[in-house]
């Protein structure tokens, strides 16, 4: 998944949200390798994913805070 960033076209906001992207696509591979796994496992991969969102999410906002 490619994501871009509209509104102010700022290289450092794409860099930050495709390698979210990416790391969260690495992660959403986990879910089903080796096997499903438990519902701790999923629960795990969920946070984790989480997680990357919202630092994705304080990142971008550092981005433009002065």
């Amino acid at each position: 998944m490619k994501a871009e960033f509209k509104p102010a076209k700022d290289g450092h906001v794409d860099v930050i949200k495709n390698k979210c992207a990416e790391l969260i696509d690495i992660i959403e591979e986990m879910r089903n390798f080796p096997s499903t796994g438990t519902g701790e496992r999923q629960r795990l991969i969920s946070l984790a994913q989480t997680e990357i969102e919202n630092a994705a999410m304080w990142a971008v906002k550092a981005n433009f805070t002065e």
